[in-house]
């Protein structure tokens, strides 16, 4: 039997490529970069800002395929960007930002289609507006950061039409900021941060001006630093510091005296800058800074039950873009010889591995700070493809691990291991092309598998991850290894 160096865990059997491998869904720019912007997810349909190199930065769309995944309109014809986004879905109609080159910032209503993309309001027509951010829907309107050389960028309303355009209210008065932003509806009300005299604070409103006051001072004294807001079950969670225990997670159920303290995980007016904050099998996770550095960390509100997810055997780094999709978390993290890689987890150590492209890029993630979740898949720009540069990239709905353990019938042990290493081979993949791959993508092993047992000397190799693939291409399947 030949000898190989292995540094294996099998954290758990992959099925089919196409399912579990991160996939090129378009090569939208052939020249390199596609520039790809606020991936939003309306319905099914994946809307995003791209540049194909000739037409711009424009709007696309895509349903995770490759005839799918087309520009809708060239806004701004020629080379010329409109900039669009962000996208936003209002009263069943998909809204979204661009400037056409001539008549400046509008609000475009589109039904997919270019016939069906046409502008609707004009910001322009706004008396004083300038532009506007974060464009939210809550009660039949979209809220928003808008910009006025009066007012600074504050808390604005519309209807969707110039004359229901309005100012709802100058948090900083005068011409300074409220820069109202993180909207998130929670508990029948729009909750953001935003900056007044007591400094960056959580806030919420009704609708009306009367309805439109600050939560809570978590920070008395002006230093307020709310951000991330999400929402988890009945509670709202967020990041901020109260000025004796540094930036920390906090939660509330949307009043004064309902907002505390998670934990303190960095002691003291240390900051474990916690982000990224995701609602999972009943906990909500995210990441943040203790002793070991970033890390997954998940909790259900309380202090006893905040904890951080055990490493499994290769740490994952500095942990974003967490993101909950049919039964799975995923998030984007990095790892030694790993690079940046999309992770998927089951909320155990053992459950918790990279989905690796065998010989791609070093760090084919590393401006990736989102992962979208939209119907069957999951849209996110990548750059596997050096030569390609970022474009976009999906997976498609995973197959639950129990169901992959039964239905692939692919079992490896000892996992991890010290010397040899067993898979088992289900019996139609018999004399198929067994390979293995480093964690740079490097075939360090190739064979064929001439038995229902594979068994392989894996003493040779250094610790560390690798993927054992049997099978061709998108029919192989797929195996993550560690050897201590």
């Amino acid at each position: 039997m030949q000898r190989v160096s292995l540094s294996f865990l099998v954290l758990v059997p992959i099925i089919a490529a196409h399912a579990q491998t991160p996939t090129l869904i378009r090569t939208i720019n052939p020249s390199g970069g596609a520039s790809l912007e606020q991936i939003t997810c309306i319905g099914t349909t994946a809307w995003m800002s791209a540049n194909d190199g000739t037409h711009g930065q424009e709007p696309w769309t895509s349903d995770g395929t490759t005839d799918g995944t087309q520009m809708v309109l060239d806004v701004s014809p020629g080379a010329g960007s409109s900039s669009p986004g962000p996208f936003v879905q209002f009263n069943g109609t998909l809204y979204f930002g661009a400037d056409n080159g001539v008549d400046g910032e509008q609000l475009y209503y589109s039904d997919g289609t270019a016939e069906g993309t046409q502008a609707g309001l004009s910001l322009e027509l706004v008396p004083d507006l300038n532009y506007g951010y974060y464009f939210t829907e809550y009660n039949g309107r979209l809220y928003f950061q808008g910009h006025t050389d009066a007012n600074g960028r504050e808390l604005w309303v519309t209807d969707g039409t110039p004359a229901g355009t309005s100012l709802l209210k100058d948090i900083a008065s005068g011409a300074g900021h409220g820069s109202p932003r993180g909207f998130t509806v929670f508990n029948g009300r729009l909750y953001f941060s935003a900056t007044d005299m007591n400094g960056e604070e959580l806030w919420a409103t009704d609708g009306t001006v009367e309805g439109t006051q600050m939560v809570v001072d978590v920070r008395p004294g002006g230093n307020g630093s709310v951000n991330d807001l999400a929402v988890f079950g009945d509670l709202l969670v967020f990041s901020a510091s109260d000025g004796v225990h540094g930036v920390e997670p906090w939660a509330s159920d949307g009043t004064a005296e309902g907002t505390y303290l998670v934990k303190d995980i960095a002691a003291g007016e240390g900051n474990s800058n916690p982000g990224g904050y995701t609602a999972f099998n009943g906990r909500f996770w995210f990441s943040a800074l203790s002793d070991a550095g970033y890390r997954v960390w998940s909790s259900d509100g309380t202090e006893p039950g905040t904890m951080q997810l055990p490493d499994p055997a290769q740490v994952p780094g500095g942990p974003e873009a967490f993101l909950s999709h049919n039964g799975v978390l995923y998030f984007v993290a990095g790892s030694s010889g790993l690079g940046s890689q999309i992770w998927r987890s089951d909320g155990t150590a053992a459950g918790t591995f990279p989905l690796m492209v065998p010989g791609s890029a070093a760090s084919p993630l590393s401006s990736t700070h989102e992962l979208i979740g939209c119907g069957e898949h999951v849209f996110f720009r990548g750059a596997y493809d050096e030569a390609l540069g970022q474009q976009l990239y999906g997976l498609e709905a995973p197959v639950g691990i129990t169901e992959q353990n039964e239905d692939e019938g692919l079992h490896t042990y000892p996992n991890p291991t010290e010397g040899r290493f067993s898979c088992t081979v289900p019996a139609d993949l018999i004399n198929a092309t067994v390979r293995l791959f480093d964690a740079t993508g490097a075939v360090v092993f190739h064979d064929r598998a001439t038995s229902t047992t594979l068994q392989l000397d894996l003493s040779d190799l250094a610790p560390g991850l690798y993927v054992l693939e049997i099978g061709q291409a998108r029919q192989a399947r797929r195996s993550v290894v560690l050897k201590r």
